[in-house]
């Protein structure tokens, strides 16, 4: 018998040592970040490629419309959205109700619906499902959400239990079937009306309602966006209003079920005006509320804010509102780069494995009210995003809404990627170019149309 032992390499320990740690690199990581450029890569290109055959082509016609509005407020008890380290997770209570809004525009040849909630954010289940059982194709509804970090969760399975909470199909089905109702009802009685939409920029100046999150010297995205909406005898039917303040006044101790400011300016809108107000959540990535005051003081500052700019864009509104506009809407499916879940500066947990929590595609979807173009985006998109795409030369109006029913996490500037903030690394999900890249997109639809 020999003596001599075997060499390292072919004893059976080592060699499943080594293939474990083969495994665990290629499948979990870490991998080395991925900061290459969007231009040449073939994902961009075959996005460009199938953004070159979308046209927003419209002829102007008579525009009808018509609102619903339900209660999707929770019991008691069930899970509320926002914040992972809400502790319990749960409601102990109702401050106000919250609702899912529907307002479906006609002008004899295209019909969509844009959907409104005070929720967290659309999810891809809960959109399947509205879908279905409104018997809706997913070009025919626009998705959109408040962000209100105190409204209802549970409606979505995966990585969202940890802000949405504990996953119960019973909570998906109940509101799938709520916002199906209200996106139904929106449809039957649709009637001839007027609509202004108004971009009213520099708000900041005289009504302050937001800050600049990640570099509070810098000057925040404070752009609001009104929509008004009148009946033939000119009484408002419904005004939309786009803003970019993250909805977290009121913060992680709260466990009443409310709004947060939009649901009070909501509130103080529909009550002023004698209409029904949507709250659109604009590019909201990098943007926070800012007021006087704590938790439901904040919130009710913050909306009154908004409101002073509301009305003064209502009164403003009757002299240039249109009976005749283009309307048009389409769904981009838009190829991504591969997974980028950051590890700390140079690593990232491997893409194969974070392939499961995220594929590699997603969609903008995008409506055309006149002159005014929606860019429903998926994930949290920067303000200084939007600020950039605003200087577009093109005839139209580019408006962000963000939390389309995908989620690809926060969209920031290529030169925040490396701030030391927790979304501009850690929750962007596909890397220092993305927000240039989804920002590309956008200015190549408004000028190519």
């Amino acid at each position: 018998m020999s003596n001599h032992k075997k060499p390292l390499y072919k004893r059976r320990w080592v060699q499943v040592l080594s293939a474990f740690v083969v495994f665990f690199v290629i499948f979990i990581g870490p991998w080395p970040s991925n900061r290459s450029h969007y231009k040449d890569s073939w994902y961009a290109k075959a996005t460009f490629q199938r953004l070159a055959k979308f046209t927003l082509d419209s002829e102007s016609a008579m525009l009808l419309a018509s609102v619903s509005t339900i209660e999707i407020t929770p019991p008691v008890g069930e899970p509320m959205a926002g914040y992972g380290a809400r502790s319990p997770m749960e409601s102990d209570g109702i401050a106000s109700s919250v609702y899912a809004k529907a307002i479906t525009f006609s002008n004899g040849r295209e019909t969509v619906t844009l959907v409104a909630a005070d929720i967290l954010l659309m999810t891809p289940q809960l959109r399947g499902k509205i879908l279905e059982k409104a018997n809706l194709s997913a070009s025919e509804v626009y998705f959109t959400a408040s962000h209100n970090h105190s409204g209802p969760g549970g409606y979505e399975s995966g990585v969202y239990q940890l802000v949405l909470g504990k996953y119960s199909p019973a909570i998906t089905e109940r509101m799938a079937g709520l916002f199906a109702e209200a996106i139904k009802k929106s449809r039957e009685s649709l009637e001839p009306v007027l609509i202004a939409n108004q971009r009213i920029k520099d708000v900041q100046q005289n009504h302050p309602f937001i800050q600049n999150r990640i570099d509070k010297n810098s000057k925040p995205y404070d752009t609001i966006f009104v929509s008004t909406v009148y009946r033939e005898n000119k009484e408002i039917l419904a005004n939309l209003v786009v803003a970019s303040a993250h909805a977290t006044c009121i913060g992680r101790r709260n466990h009443k079920i409310c709004g947060d400011y939009p649901g009070i300016l909501q509130s103080k809108v529909q009550e002023k005006h004698n209409c029904k107000c949507f709250f659109l959540a604009g590019a909201v990535g990098s943007m926070k509320a800012k007021g006087e005051g704590k938790y439901f003081v904040r919130a009710e500052n913050v909306a009154n804010n908004i409101e002073k700019v509301v009305t003064e864009a209502i009164k403003n509104s009757e002299q240039i509102s249109r009976s005749k506009i283009a309307l048009a809407t389409g769904i981009i499916t838009v190829d991504l780069p591969s997974q980028n879940y950051s590890l700390g500066k140079y690593l990232r947990l491997s893409p194969f494995i974070m392939s499961a929590v995220h594929n590699r595609q997603s969609y903008i979807q995008v409506l055309r009210l006149d002159k005014f173009v929606f860019f429903a985006m998926p994930c949290d998109y920067s303000g200084e995003l939007a600020a950039v795409l605003e200087k577009t030369d093109s005839p139209y109006i580019p408006v962000i809404t963000s939390f389309n029913g995908d989620y690809i996490g926060y969209l920031v500037t290529r030169n925040r990627y490396d701030t030391p903030h927790y979304e501009t690394r850690t929750m962007n999900f596909f890397g220092p170019w993305s927000g240039e890249y989804f920002n590309e997109i956008a200015e190549r639809v408004l000028k190519e149309n």
